[in-house]
């Protein structure tokens, strides 16, 4: 029997942060590749959610866009290096770091002084280098990858990942393990989970902004189904469940679905 998968993502601004005046800091990605001389094709789905920290000097979306972005581009190239799906992971993480280290020095070396206008409280010493990395490069990263037959699940920071029926909130207390704060660190790495992708009808990686939905068994079922044959039905949801409930998405929403079809 022949698979069929669908894969979607979305993002909404949160209503606190609108209504504070932050931008949305959280980023995704949903791609697809194939290798036609392995006759396989791959799903990627990956999610970041920017620290808002000092909301008045706070640009986290940047890191969350440029992770999300980079990781993406390792995972495409160690699949093609024929390195195994449940393997990637551990490979990646050192490359996202590696990569965060190398954007600190090229954009904001040690030497360069890169003061605060006004310093916020606790941050008076810190030098330019400290003040790019907390904040612009400050953000976590959930994902996923298949082929089709096996499915690895990662997480770096808190969010929120759905198989099937089973919820898993990521809570890190408001404290999230930042790849960036991480670097060099010999003890962090992404959080892991493999199965066979078979056990699979629908998935989902969220920020965790949606944390307040993904207990209404009603809204779940509505991030998947026919009606998101179209593209955008995924972003019409989470319009519309906002422009209902503003309350219930306080914070920036973003998610990346896939749903499996047996044809």
């Amino acid at each position: 029997m022949a698979q069929r998968l669908r894969l979607r993502r979305a993002t909404k601004h949160g209503s606190n942060h609108i209504r504070l005046g932050f931008n949305n800091q959280d980023a995704a990605e949903a791609q697809t590749f194939a290798i036609p001389s392995r006759g396989q094709a791959y799903y990627v789905g990956l999610v970041s959610d920017g620290c808002t920290g000092n909301p008045m000097w706070s640009h986290n979306e940047v890191g969350a866009s440029l992770l999300t972005l980079y990781a993406y581009r390792r995972i495409q190239e160690l699949v093609c290096s024929g390195i195994s799906l449940s393997d990637i992971p551990k490979v990646l993480y050192p490359s996202c770091t590696e990569f965060l280290l190398d954007l600190m020095g090229k954009v904001m070396p040690s030497h360069v002084v890169w003061k605060y206008p006004t310093p916020p409280k606790g941050r008076d010493t810190w030098s330019g280098q400290t003040r790019f990395k907390n904040d612009y490069l400050s953000a976590t990263l959930v994902g996923f990858i298949t082929d089709g037959e096996q499915l690895v699940v990662f997480s770096a920071g808190d969010g929120i990942i759905l198989v099937n029926d089973e919820v898993t909130i990521i809570d890190q207390n408001d404290l999230p393990e930042y790849l960036s704060v991480s670097i060099n660190d010999p003890n962090q790495g992404f959080a892991v989970s493999t199965r066979a992708f078979a056990e699979v009808r629908r998935l989902a990686i969220m920020t965790d902004g949606l944390k307040g939905l993904v207990g209404d068994t009603r809204f779940v079922a509505s991030m998947f189904g026919s009606e998101h044959e179209n593209p955008l039905a995924l972003q019409f949801l989470l319009n519309r469940t906002f422009n209902a409930t503003p309350n219930l998405m306080s914070d920036d929403c973003t998610v990346v679905t896939l749903e499996r079809e047996d044809e």
